[in-house]
Parts: C-alpha cells; structure tokens; sequence
C-alpha cells in the first residue's frame, strides 16, 4: 500500500522567502533598471505567492511594452489585467515599496527566490520519484532514467531565467535609443 509514503514524507507547507520576493519586487520599483539584471535570474513562476507572480508577470510587460516602471504605470497595468485586488491593491503595492530603499539588492534577492524555488521544485520531484517507485508499474531503469530527467530540468531551471528573443531584445533596445533622443 501507499501507507509508506506518509511516513517518508511529512507533509508540510513548501519553502518559500516571503521577504526575498518582496525584496526583488520593491527593488525594481525602486531602481527600474534592475528589472533586466533580475530578468536573467528569474522567471514569474520562481515566485511562490500568486499576488507576487502576477506583480513581476506585470513589471516584466510594461518593459516588453517599452513603458517606463513606476508605481502608477504598475497599478494601472494590473487594473487592466483585472488583477489589482488579486495582489492586494494599491495598499500592498506601497507595501512593497516603501521598506526598500534602494534596488542595489534586487540581484541578490531574486538569488535567493531562484533558490528557494529549485528547493520547492526538488521536493515536488523528490515526492514523485518516491510515489513512482512504490507504485512499481515500471522497471528500475525505467524510474532511474525519469528521476534523471525530473532532476535535470530542475537543474536547467535554476540556470537561465528569461530567454528573451531577439526581437524582444531589439525592441527594448530601440524603445531605450528613442527615450534618448
């Protein structure tokens, strides 16, 4: 039976770092131009709170869009998303920003999110390989060969963030030179 599997395995709430998150999202905030630095670190579902997925997801567009990062661009994007009360309106979104006083460690905390999101992604692949394993319905290599890959991908994760296109890249680009002429 299954029974072994509750023994193994205590089930308990998934790591996450609440304050990283928050860091990473009151950092680009703060310092906009960090946004493309945390860009290579992490992607919006490295996030474990939903509000703070929906937040970077919406961070991420308006520099896709060329717009500039500010708290009114960011609310205005989230209220046309229909997501404002989802991440907490406004109150939340002052939240984030007002303990951050700077985006110097906007990098540092998306390490830490990355990181923390890897954990969750091992413990999530740790739990089928074991479920896999007592069901026995494959043969040993067969579960080997499948524990390999579900490590492998989280390995991959944790190595690029957002692979931007090229078009993507040259769009920015271009929307940076206008800005300055």
């Amino acid at each position: 039976s299954n029974g072994h599997i509750a023994e193994l395995v205590a089930p308990q709430a998934p790591p996450s770092n609440r304050d990283a998150e928050r860091g990473v999202l009151g950092g680009i905030l703060r310092d906009p131009e960090t946004l493309s630095d945390v860009r290579q670190i992490i992607v919006a579902d490295n996030f474990y709170f939903d509000a703070h997925q929906k937040i970077y997801q919406a961070l991420r567009d308006l520099q896709t869009e060329g717009q500039p990062i500010d708290l009114v661009l960011l609310h205005d994007k989230l209220r046309k998303n229909k997501q404002l009360d989802d991440v907490g309106g406004v109150m939340y979104l002052t939240e984030l920003w007002e303990p951050v006083p700077t985006g110097a460690n906007a990098e540092y905390h998306a390490k830490l999110v990355r990181d923390t999101a890897m954990v969750r992604g091992l413990i999530h692949a740790g739990n089928e390989i074991l479920r896999d394993a007592y069901d026995r319905t494959q043969s040993g290599n067969e579960l080997v060969a499948q524990a390999e890959r579900k490590i492998m991908d989280i390995a991959k994760s944790g190595m690029v963030g957002d692979t931007r296109t090229l078009k993507e890249v040259m769009q920015e680009a271009m929307t940076r030179i206008d800005s300055r002429i």
